[in-house]
């Protein structure tokens, strides 16, 4: 991990932009996490069930603790 991604994960990032299993390989080196997510987009995520991601994109949604709606 280079050094500008360390100071991205210690200090934190507005966007995030990566592939399913990049996203869980930081997640999982507990590198990150996705407890403050806002809004999470999973662009192309018809095509990434198509291709068998399914069990990817569980993995990253239950890392998401989404706010119940007001």
């Amino acid at each position: 991990m280079n050094v500008m991604t360390r100071i991205w994960c210690l200090v934190g990032v507005e966007i995030v932009i990566a592939t399913p299993g990049r996203l869980i390989d930081m997640l999982e080196a507990q590198h990150t996490n996705l407890q403050r997510v806002t809004y999470l987009v999973l662009d192309e995520a018809d095509r990434m069930l198509d291709m068998g991601f399914e069990p990817q994109i569980r993995k990253i949604v239950g890392q998401v603790l989404f706010a119940p709606n007001l």
